[in-house]
């Protein structure tokens, strides 16, 4: 699970350098799909707006 808006960020910047001693951990966890242009900011809000806490 990534922690907030800043493990976000170090995920995907760990997959996009070769040399990143997490790129294959996080290639594991996330596969090598992954494309941050593809979060849709309404879907998660949507779905935040419906849970109950």
């Amino acid at each position: 699970m990534v922690g907030g808006s800043w493990g976000y960020a170090e995920v995907f910047a760990a997959i996009t350098k070769l040399n990143d001693p997490e790129r294959h951990n996080m290639l594991d966890l996330y596969g090598d799909d992954v494309d941050p242009a593809l979060f849709d900011h309404t879907r998660v809000n949507d779905r935040l707006y419906g849970m109950k806490v």
